[in-house]
């Protein structure tokens, strides 16, 4: 039993590299462009890994999940903020919100709240009582926003695969305060 349940796991795994790596590549304009997302984004993936590992793939508190996913990418604590409570999410669930806030933070730092001083962003989550989920990223004081020409494989990651796994819906909204990003779903946990 353990050993199918690891060569599932490891397809699973391998799915989604194959998927990142692919993808990544259809949408980069050249290789070095290519090899640092795909690299960043391996990188985002390790890290849910782990958190996962830890807790034997079982589920994942977002709190942690979160702390997680953004460690690589804040360099000052106090440019942002995170509130939400505790919450069991299902290790697929856990590993899409790494990969989107890997993509939200890359982002942030090339192009948003988090390229100038004194740029903020703000996280929260709420968990309602029937487990919906509303998860919102906003940032602040960064330059001015407008919608991109052409959508790659990071808008199609946070807007359509990532809310598949909470049976929901999510969007990028270009406000003029700066990029807000939310996600509606369900939570669930692994049985």
């Amino acid at each position: 039993i353990l050993q199918r349940e690891l060569a599932h796991r490891m397809k699973n795994t391998l799915a989604i590299v194959q998927a990142i790596v692919s993808q990544t590549m259809k949408h980069s304009q050249d290789m070095e462009t290519a090899t640092k997302r795909i690299s960043g984004r391996l990188t985002a993936l390790s890290s849910a890994q782990d958190l996962l590992t830890e807790t034997s793939w079982s589920a994942a508190d977002i709190v942690h999940v979160v702390d997680s996913a953004l460690r690589p990418h804040v360099d000052a604590s106090e440019r942002v903020s995170v509130t939400g409570p505790h919450a069991e999410i299902s290790a697929q669930q856990a590993l899409g919100i790494s990969l989107a806030l890997h993509e939200l933070a890359t982002n942030a730092i090339k192009y948003g709240a988090l390229s100038v001083p004194d740029g903020r962003i703000a996280i929260e989550w709420l968990v309602g009582s029937d487990r919906t989920l509303r998860f919102e990223w906003r940032e602040s004081g960064g330059p001015a926003v407008a919608a991109g020409d052409r959508k790659g494989f990071g808008s199609r990651l946070t807007e359509r695969i990532v809310p598949a796994y909470f049976s929901g819906k999510a969007g990028v909204h270009f406000d003029p305060a700066g990029v807000r990003y939310l996600l509606e779903g369900v939570l669930q946990t692994d049985d």
